[in-house]
């Protein structure tokens, strides 16, 4: 009889992050173990949007195509699926719900806010 081991993996989150920043990462670093893709990060964030977001729950509850989303509605989604503004609509422009042009916009609105980034993450936090 051939027993294959394989090696332990141990995913360890950062005290002090918000929840839908620990839920995504965790999906994140799951996909990597899960579909063995070690530094595909582009592979490893689309595994967490579909674990965290499946594509039939966004159409559902966002529309298959849109040209505009409210912040309101933006929150709204977060507490919803339980993840960051910037997952869902990383997500979104993924899907094609959003075009590529309002995905960028978006992002960059993020980024003068200056929640991209750790200490200053968006409003809303989740547990």
């Amino acid at each position: 009889m051939l027993v294959v081991l394989k090696p332990v993996r141990v995913i360890v989150i950062r005290r002090g992050v918000h929840g839908e920043r620990q839920r995504f990462n965790l999906a994140h670093e799951l996909g990597h173990i899960v579909m063995e893709v070690e530094g595909n990060e582009k592979v490893a964030q689309r595994f967490a949007g579909a674990l965290r977001m499946p594509a039939e729950a966004l159409w559902s509850n966002v529309a298959r195509h849109r040209s505009s989303i409210g912040w309101g509605e933006l929150f709204v989604l977060k507490q919803l699926f339980g993840a960051s503004v910037q997952a869902i609509v990383y997500r979104c422009g993924d899907l094609g719900i959003f075009p590529q042009v309002m995905t960028r916009k978006l992002f960059r609105e993020f980024s003068l806010l200056g929640v991209r980034s750790a200490p200053n993450y968006e409003p809303h936090h989740l547990r």
